[in-house]
């Protein structure tokens, strides 16, 4: 996956990311006249999860692995090759938010399994 465009609030959407391997995608959130939303005042974060679990096996804000270009709605995520390599492979679960640094609204715009898949080549 290079590029998904959201039009509506909580959309469902699987990952598949490689043990070992860089995980980049970007993500645009538009409305439903296909116009970018502003992300001006907004940070966003993403968290990946085992089921059950409390921890994160991985966490990124927008200072950490998340870029936002807040005129175009674009989110850019990358998870390192490094942080990867430090996963289990398995079955995990995720979500992506952004929040108005105005209002304090929080919006989901993914969610879903993210799947981690054994490296081969070391």
């Amino acid at each position: 996956m290079t590029a998904k465009e959201i039009r509506s609030e909580g959309e469902a959407l699987d990952i598949y990311a490689r043990q070992g391997k860089t995980l980049q995608f970007t993500v645009f959130w538009k409305d439903d006249e296909d116009d970018a939303i502003d992300l001006a005042g907004f940070s966003a974060r993403l968290q990946v999860r085992r089921t059950g679990e409390e921890e994160p096996v991985i966490s990124l804000t927008s200072s950490t692995g998340l870029t936002i270009t807040a005129a175009t709605g674009r989110i850019d995520v990358l998870v390192s090759a490094t942080t990867l390599a430090g996963i289990d492979p398995g079955r995990y679960r995720y979500d992506l938010e952004v929040q108005s640094g105005s209002s304090g609204t929080v919006t989901g715009l993914l969610y879903g399994r993210f799947f981690v898949n054994e490296e081969t080549t070391k």
